[in-house]
């Protein structure tokens, strides 16, 4: 039986070239950091953050989210908006003027709670199970915030959510979302809202 030989396709393949941003002698791969990039050296210049490293076209630095990760002042962030709110908050403690929960003392970064104690099975020891909030605010109220700044709120987190509120009755983790329309952070009710106003908005 003879065999039908397929001809090889004679077309050449065109390979798109990534659109990238240059300015202050980096070069970023998309708009969004080169946008970051201003919004951080506008802080710099001002004495606000000490410090600030952004992902270059060349390198590889996301989070399992796909989110761009981040250094502000040293410390590394899974977010531009981790960092971006880090700013934010960095600002209100050190103008110490007092917010509708009192006057910001202090806020710790990936403070952990714990879900789960570690434990032995079977011979083995199963690691412990903790939840590690993005910033703990404290205020001269007495009042404690823990926020977690989130793009995708996802299974595993209301999971943990669940079960640290349950554990700790004084812990109210709230959800935090960067609309950069607004260019401020919402929680996820607010966000729905927000969301639900902009498509009647449009529908009208």
């Amino acid at each position: 039986m003879a065999r039908v030989l397929k001809r090889r396709s004679t077309k050449t393949r065109t390979i798109k070239t990534r659109k990238t941003y240059s300015i202050d002698h980096k070069t970023y791969n998309s708009k969004a950091l080169l946008d970051y990039h201003k919004e951080l050296a506008g802080y710099l210049a001002d004495g606000i953050i000490e410090s600030f490293e952004l992902p270059e076209a060349d390198e590889v630095s996301r989070s399992k989210f796909h989110a761009y990760k981040a250094m502000v002042d040293g410390i590394q962030f899974d977010s531009l908006n981790e960092s971006r709110y880090y700013v934010q908050i960095k600002q209100i403690r050190d103008s110490k003027q007092p917010t509708d929960h009192g006057l910001l003392l202090s806020f710790e970064m990936q403070k952990p709670y714990e879900i789960v104690p570690s434990f032995v099975k079977n011979g083995h020891r199963i690691r412990k199970m903790e939840y590690l909030a993005d910033f703990v605010l404290h205020y001269d109220s007495g009042k404690t915030r823990v926020i977690d700044v989130k793009g995708v709120e996802t299974d595993v987190f209301k999971l943990k959510k669940k079960l640290v509120e349950y554990k700790y009755p004084e812990v109210e983790i709230e959800c935090l979302k960067y609309v950069s329309a607004l260019h401020s952070f919402l929680t996820t009710k607010a966000y729905k809202q927000y969301i639900k106003d902009k498509k009647a908005k449009k529908a009208a």
